[in-house]
């Protein structure tokens, strides 16, 4: 936890839900999460139901986990939309997934990091290697970069907009939403 000290603070409003069960799935909130904000970004984007059957064929359980298995379904979807349209490539090439954590204080989280999903290397990550994944990790916003903030609450994640223009840093560890068991 200590590791969030002098991390970003920043507002945060949240203008839809995720859903947990669609489509026969539940756990879908992190892929129900991630489609609203890549539709909120790009024109055209696919439905949740097309993401489900695309990365949970014949499951019912649409668990994800941020860091060991989106990274995998990032490249699915990736492939998936360059193959329909070779456009998507440049546009997709520019995405940075931004996980957030609740503060107590409404409307308030702290930055957990930033991910540049293409720089993972997913063979090593589903070997068991995490050196690529740790790289992807970066504090820094970069204005130039599709921003697709995601709020991890304990149980759940919520699509957020996140206010970029006026951060702060987290100075007490009692301000966070979340408790120590999450990190366990």
């Amino acid at each position: 936890m200590e590791s969030l000290l002098n991390k970003s603070v920043y507002t945060f409003t949240k203008n839809a839900s995720s859903q947990v069960f669609a489509y026969a799935r539940s756990n879908c909130c992190f892929i129900s999460s991630f489609q609203i904000q890549m539709a909120n970004k790009f024109e055209n984007f696919p439905d949740l139901k097309t993401l489900l059957e695309l990365l949970y064929p014949n499951e019912s359980n649409a668990y994800t986990q941020f860091a060991q298995d989106f990274p995998t379904k990032w490249f699915t979807i990736k492939k998936y939309l360059i193959n329909q349209n070779s456009q998507w490539k440049e546009k997709l090439d520019n995405v940075l997934l931004h996980m957030c954590l609740p503060l107590k204080m409404q409307n308030q989280c702290v930055q957990l990091t930033f991910l540049d999903l293409n720089s993972i290397n997913i063979d090593e990550v589903a070997s068991g290697y995490y050196d690529s994944l740790e790289a992807s990790f970066t504090d820094d916003y970069n204005p130039d970069k599709t921003i697709i903030s995601i709020m991890q609450y304990t149980n759940h994640f919520e699509p957020i907009d996140v206010d970029f223009s006026n951060g702060t840093k987290l100075t007490n560890l009692d301000e966070l939403g979340i408790s120590e068991s999450f990190f366990n």
